[in-house]
């Protein structure tokens, strides 16, 4: 001990006053490593490096210390046996002890004689995970059943020791929301074999988890979605009616005939339509990899192709003609169209699928007509009908629409879920609002949207107004459509989507639905979760109706949910779309009730509009309270005739909160709740 308080004077002189002193007969020390820079784990062991002489002789015995951040030396080791001149070498298990600023000190003894060296740099101590890397399967791949592959994938250990203790490996099915364990290796193997199991998915990832020897644990997955298949990978159900379907396998070129593909699965009538522009449906000869076709029959029937070849090229080219394609997917595995990368010309630049969108050279979605999908907007139905997408499933065919001449579109398999579609429905406000129109004739319905957006225009916007698929060769296909001919010749006439920019306060607007059916038969309109899709508030905002112009009956879409009729060809409804009131336009009638009639928005940020109603005249005053019943505004005051009234409620000067709007005339009054977000 008094060593030690001899050497801390001699190191405070040696590294305070005269920090590069050493005297002829002091021993020699220079510490090696850590030097500076390095990075070390906390419990991974650490070689401590160091040079040391004497021309007195042998040395004595080292000390060894740490110090981290500028704070006062911590012992490593002290009294380590010294030896001969030469190098030297301790292993030491770095302690928790996180800091980027660690030194590291070697003292040197030799009969009395004492002298140190320090690092000549900072490094760095942490607690840093083991970093995994996935290999394979690393995405996109088709793994069969039962096959026996080997999971490969690399981990490094940042402290530098790679002293992993346990491989774990698992598998997805359902793109994460489940795992379950494959095996697990010791921390030096980096392999692990997999069964494949008979699942038929193309939601499948792995995932690898290892464990370092201080407990310290890292993971990673597979770099996209790869598919599980097996036989019955091979086969798709379909239920009675039309789909428009394609194959993710390809047909054997000596047995592709209609008659070879589904004689076996359907024992009553089916049919087998391609379609082409010059054409339109036809009866193909035989199958192709990658076309679309309508499929349709009588009866449930389970369609296989069974031990034929896998699409397994990464990407795939869709050269599209102006106007309307069919297509079909080739692949087991979704595929995201926002992905896509899309050129024109021979000789064309590439962009991204949206550039192509907003630049007028493609559509935003494809269009697909499977018969038993659940639909979204009628829940509980299954109805023939086409339904949007900006996924491409296996099995599924689509139209996509060009706007311009020699399209090609290169599409990838990513495994991953869509992003959103691009007109995807927003809380509704007043510039930004929608409304669906579904008709159903039997089984078969479509369904066309009005709406603003800010984004959107006056004219025609491939973002927003979405051309309308050709028919569905279904036996009484009902449409309901803009008939929009000027708009844009290669997109059509008819448009399934309009959405205008919004439009001012007291003004209105209309919209002419056609609705069309091919033989007489019994229509029902339905607009589902108007009030959720459009601004309310007791009627105040936005009126809308729907007027049948053969009747001339006018149907108030608040006020009921459906529409029915007898069809027999075309047949045109207005909607008609009124915008929040003006003030002097409220008061042009006079109101028979008393009270606030609607706050919009509610929750607010910086303003609410206020809309009340006074059936008298009346000393009236419409104040603001906090929750502790103090008056913190008074938005109007004074004697009012009887009318409809408007106050804007700023929110600049008050705190988040709720409060509470007190409305009074004469002996009337009613309270409502106001809630500020900041």
């Amino acid at each position: 001990m008094r060593r030690l308080s001899v050497f801390a004077i001699i190191f405070i002189f040696a590294f305070v006053v005269i920090p590069n002193a050493v005297l002829a007969d002091d021993p020699i020390v220079e510490v090696i490593s850590p030097n500076g820079g390095e990075v070390v784990s906390v419990g991974h062991t650490v070689t401590i490096a160091w040079n040391a002489s004497d021309v007195d002789g042998d040395l004595d015995s080292f000390d060894i210390q740490y110090n981290k951040s500028g704070g006062g030396w911590i012992d490593i080791d002290l009294n380590v046996a010294g030896g001969p001149d030469g190098s030297f070498e301790y292993e030491w298990e770095v302690p928790d002890d996180v800091s980027d600023e660690v030194l590291i000190a070697v003292s040197a003894f030799q009969a009395g004689d004492a002298v140190a060296d320090v690092s000549d740099g900072v490094f760095e101590i942490t607690k840093r995970n083991p970093e995994v890397h996935v290999t394979y399967p690393d995405g996109s791949e088709v793994l069969r059943w039962n096959d026996l592959i080997q999971i490969t994938f690399e981990v490094n250990d940042p402290g530098g020791a790679n002293e992993i203790n346990l491989n774990e490996a698992y598998y997805t099915i359902n793109d994460g929301y489940s795992w379950n364990f494959i095996a697990s290796s010791d921390g030096d193997d980096f392999d692990i074999f997999w069964t494949i199991p008979e699942f038929n998915s193309s939601d499948c990832r792995v995932k690898v988890v290892s464990t370092d020897h201080t407990g310290l644990v890292g993971e990673a997955e597979s770099h996209s979605n790869f598919t599980l298949t097996g036989p019955s990978e091979s086969e798709q159900h379909f239920a009675p009616g039309w789909s428009l379907m394609s194959f993710p396998v390809i047909p054997d070129p000596d047995h592709n005939t209609i008659e070879e593909i589904f004689g076996d699965d359907f024992h009553r009538l089916f049919v087998v339509y391609g379609w082409s522009p010059d054409r339109g449906h036809f009866v193909p000869e035989v199958i192709e990899h990658g076309q679309a076709y309508f499929l349709g029959g009588t009866q449930d029937a389970t369609v296989d192709i069974v031990d034929y070849d896998v699409y397994a090229e990464a990407t795939h080219e869709l050269e599209l003609v102006r106007g309307w394609n069919m297509f079909g997917t080739p692949w087991f595995q979704r595929v995201d169209l926002l992905d896509a990368v899309v050129t024109v010309g021979l000789n064309g630049d590439a962009m991204s699928f949206e550039d192509a969108v907003d630049f007028e050279i493609t559509g935003p979605v494809g269009y697909n007509f499977f018969h038993n999908t659940p639909d979204e907007l009628l829940p509980g139905q299954e109805l023939q009908r086409y339904f949007e997408h900006q996924e491409l499933l296996p099995w599924r065919g689509y139209w996509y629409m060009a706007l311009v001449d020699s399209v090609v579109v290169t599409i990838e398999p990513t495994g991953a879920f869509p992003t959103p579609m691009i007109d995807g429905a927003d809380d509704a406000t007043p510039d930004n609002w929608h409304i669906d129109f579904i008709g159903l004739a039997g089984e078969t319905a479509d369904v066309c949207r009005v709406g603003s957006r800010e984004t959107a225009t006056a004219g025609f916007n491939p973002v927003h107004d979405w051309p309308q698929p050709p028919d569905a060769p279904v036996e009484n296909p009902i449409r309901l459509y803009f008939d929009h001919g000027a708009w844009a010749a290669s997109a059509g006439q008819n448009f399934s989507r309009d959405i205008r920019a919004p439009f001012a306060q007291g003004a209105t607007d209309e919209w002419t639905i056609t609705v069309s059916t091919v033989h007489p038969t019994e229509v029902t309109i339905y607009w589902p979760e108007v009030s959720e899709t459009i601004p309310s508030g007791n009627g105040t905002y936005f009126e809308v109706s729907i007027t049948d112009t053969e009747t001339n009956e006018v149907i108030n879409l608040r006020e009921n949910e459906s529409y029915t009729f007898d069809a027999n060809g075309e047949r045109d409804f207005i909607v008609h779309v009124e915008s929040p009131l003006s003030v002097e336009d409220k008061n042009s009638t006079l109101p028979n009730n008393f009270g606030i009639s609607a706050i919009y928005p509610n929750p607010f940020n910086s303003t609410t509009v206020v809309n009340y109603q006074i059936n008298n005249s009346a000393n009236v005053k419409l104040a603001l309270f906090d929750l502790a019943g103090r008056e913190v505004a008074v938005l109007a005051q004074g004697n009012v005739s009887a009318g409809s009234y408007t106050s804007v409620v700023s929110g600049a000067s008050f705190e988040s909160g709720v409060y509470l709007l007190h409305l009074t005339s004469g002996g009337q009054s009613q309270t409502e709740k106001l809630t500020l977000i900041k």
